[in-house]
């Protein structure tokens, strides 16, 4: 892939939501390891549970100071941020007008080209 995702700011308000996203997806996608064993369905790899580690590491790293510069460069920054739109779904109301909106501010940043679109309000 020619583009790139490469460093990100990250605000203190969006930063809970990326590591609560990232543990999220990490008990996900080891629910369906657990359920499905070796026969994998077609849309899993359960190396994708490791690359979502890696994305939680490197939040974790910077939680606590301040606005952060983020790598979200390769396959940890492109899944996390491929699955924001559905976490922003699924809390819907419940996220704060300024919750959303500093989400919405890393999701743009970091959007590759045909990527799907941000949830509204």
């Amino acid at each position: 892939m020619d583009e790139e995702i490469q460093m990100l700011v990250v605000s203190q308000r969006a930063m809970p939501h990326l590591i609560a996203l990232a543990e999220q997806e990490i008990a996900r996608n080891r629910a369906i390891h657990e359920e499905c064993g070796d026969d994998w369905p077609d849309d899993f790899d359960a190396n994708d549970i490791h690359v979502f580690e890696i994305m939680l590491e490197s939040l974790l790293a910077v939680q606590g100071r301040g606005e952060a510069i983020v790598d979200f460069t390769g396959k940890p920054g492109w899944f996390l941020l491929g699955a924001l739109p559905d976490y922003v779904k699924r809390l819907g109301p419940s996220l704060t007008n300024e919750d959303f909106s500093s989400l919405e501010h890393v999701y743009v940043q970091g959007a590759l080209p045909g990527a799907r679109p941000f949830p509204t309000r």
